[in-house]
């Protein structure tokens, strides 16, 4: 069912609320919301009865422990904060994607940190990243990654992110899936034995290209969601009311009932009005 921004905020049921912070603590994922007369709290995820709204709103930031809502209440689009709310975190919000220098322009201390390129396996399929080498765990298990390796670790961001694009070019690896892409790899669930065929294939290529040792393959294999499902989960639009009983999350995804099963994306739902129903 689609709601338009302007409907879902008019619904005479429910409380409204803003989805502020999808992540995952290990294998335990959390969403968080925020209203001003409740706070933050989370968001059970068990069980969906909420509406989402297409109207996107700067999700405000996280300061010395404390959450801090959006003083203007910006639009957003591509990115979840506006320039004024990212900017102790990120001086240059574009450099996140494409990093223009090594960190000496802003002293941004993200910039300037080691980074490691893996190479991440969605069923068969395979994407190439970039990540800071601290948090190369917790970043995989947000993409809903099976597995993934190390491709060598780079001194930072910016030549982190020129070999990530060199690799995608030479090894035919793309650095990016739709959602729609991952359903039937979310459905069948991995084949690890052939995810470690794969892995001997590119780290026997790697060695004699880039003259590197990859990094041993890391399952993950732990998210609270039991797979093969049942069927094919159809894709929900964002903008729409969800009830249902969640059977199992995995990185970007819930996977529901609701005449079927319908998938979620959760991080692509951050932004974004709520009413909880």
């Amino acid at each position: 069912m689609f709601v338009t921004a302007d409907k879902l905020l008019n619904l005479t049921r429910g409380r409204s609320v803003h989805a502020v912070s999808y992540g995952w603590d290990g294998f335990s994922p959390e969403f968080l919301v925020y209203s001003r007369e409740g706070g933050l709290e989370k968001l059970p995820l068990d069980e969906f009865a909420f509406a989402l709204s297409d109207e996107q709103l700067c999700v405000g930031s996280f300061r010395d422990g404390a959450y801090r809502p959006c003083p203007f209440h910006r639009h957003v689009e591509y990115t979840d904060q506006c320039d004024f709310c990212s900017r102790s975190i990120i001086p240059i919000q574009r450099c996140l994607f494409e990093p223009i220098c090594d960190g000496h322009l802003c002293d941004w201390d993200l910039c300037k940190r080691k980074h490691l390129i893996y190479i991440a396996f969605y069923g068969e399929k395979l994407k190439v990243g970039m990540t800071s080498s601290s948090r190369i765990g917790e970043r995989l298990v947000e993409q809903g990654a099976d597995a993934y390796f190390t491709f060598g670790e780079y001194p930072n961001r910016k030549a982190a992110r020129e070999m990530e694009k060199r690799i995608s070019n030479e090894l035919s690896i793309p650095q990016m899936h739709r959602s729609t892409e991952l359903l039937d790899d979310l459905w069948r669930g991995p084949d690890f034995e052939r995810i470690g065929a794969v892995y001997e294939r590119i780290s026997t290529a790697a060695e004699g290209r880039y003259a590197i040792t990859p990094g041993e393959l890391r399952p993950l294999d732990r998210y609270p969601i039991e797979q093969p499902l049942p069927e094919r989960p159809r894709l929900a639009e964002l903008a729409s009311i969800h009830e249902g009983k969640v059977i199992g999350l995995k990185g970007r995804f819930a996977v529901y009932e609701s005449s079927g099963l319908r998938a979620v994306s959760l991080s692509s739902a951050t932004s974004r009005r709520m009413v909880l129903l």
